[in-house]
């Protein structure tokens, strides 16, 4: 007969810790809840960041076409402060992010380590490579992203909790777009932590390969790889090629 065990907390301690746990459960509702009264007018409104650096020109032209309000982002940070700033204005329908990228998420400005990341530093397979849009490679170790004084990167944690506090208004069924290069990655991990705090509304898409333009810009596609959309836990293969627009 296997060995059982009961753990018991008696008085102030069994207490205090039901009163954490009822206090942390009602803090999370209340954000998602303002999440949600937030985002409940559809104003079909888009914003487009795109990244500075030596092709910032490439990407502001791709941003350009999608007829919405743009800005340039250097650092991760950049990217949750805009779009605080956008969120001013109202509910946001559409994000698009158009930028160098890799398994580890989205790359700073410069080719540097300032870009908005999944926030796993200690996982050695996150090894970034990517090329720019004259094909020459560069290649960096996620680990010296957190680890060496690198500043204003952001991670994905950081960018979902701004959207589920409601300090980013992103409209019911809203959707994200990372146009970089093998972005499926951060998009996953993005919509999987959105879904578990109440806005699987939100669709959140990235590509499984390198990325090129097609159409003179107005599109994207995907080398040797498919674009992912994922919303409510769920991912869903969505085409080799997606319009900037």
């Amino acid at each position: 007969m296997p060995l059982q065990f009961e753990v018991r907390l008696d008085g102030a301690l069994g207490q205090g810790l039901a009163a954490f746990k009822e206090s942390s459960e009602k803090k999370l509702a209340a954000q998602v809840a303002k999440s949600k009264a937030h985002s409940v007018r559809q104003s079909n409104r888009t914003v487009s960041l795109y990244a500075g650096g030596p092709d910032t020109n490439a990407f502001a032209f791709r941003a350009s076409i999608s007829h919405g309000e743009t800005a340039q982002f250097n650092t991760g940070q950049d990217i949750i402060r805009l779009l605080k700033e956008f969120s001013r204005s109202g509910p946001i329908d559409r994000v698009n992010f158009f930028d160098h990228g890799t398994a580890n998420g989205i790359i700073g400005a410069n080719q540097s380590l300032i870009g908005l990341y999944i926030g796993n530093p200690t996982n050695p397979v996150y090894q970034g490579q990517y090329q720019d849009i004259h094909g020459n490679p560069y290649r960096f170790n996620y680990d010296d992203i957190f680890n060496h004084g690198a500043r204003g990167q952001a991670s994905a944690e950081e960018l979902a909790t701004a959207i589920i506090g409601g300090y980013i208004n992103l409209a019911r069924r809203a959707t994200i777009t990372f146009f970089g290069c093998n972005s499926d990655a951060i998009a996953s991990h993005l919509e999987f932590m959105l879904n578990a705090s109440g806005r699987g509304d939100i669709s959140v898409t990235g590509a499984s390969g390198n990325v090129y333009p097609i159409n003179a810009n107005t599109a994207s596609a995907v080398d040797h790889g498919w674009w992912n959309t994922y919303q409510m836990g769920k991912g869903h293969n969505a085409g080799r090629t997606r319009s900037n627009k």
